[in-house]
């Protein structure tokens, strides 16, 4: 699971992550599962810059079965 919040924190199973490695520690995962499906959750006010990185860092690691979801109060 990977959480990021409207404050620019991501964390990967509940341990905060920099936005950098994310490739390196999905494709970890990855090598360890490859059925891996990937929860990538997003709270509703995070800057779309952050989701963005994120989203090319899955990319970069191959990440084909993710799940998207948006979490957080409606407008």
């Amino acid at each position: 699971n990977i959480w990021a919040d409207r404050f620019s924190r991501v964390s990967i199973n509940d341990k905060l992550v920099q936005v950098e490695l994310i490739d390196a520690v999905v494709s970890k995962r990855f090598e360890e599962n490859r059925g891996l499906i990937v929860a990538f959750n997003v709270d509703r006010r995070t800057k779309y810059d952050l989701v963005s990185q994120l989203m090319d860092q899955l990319k970069e690691a191959n990440a084909v079965n993710v799940t998207f979801v948006s979490v957080g109060e409606e407008d």
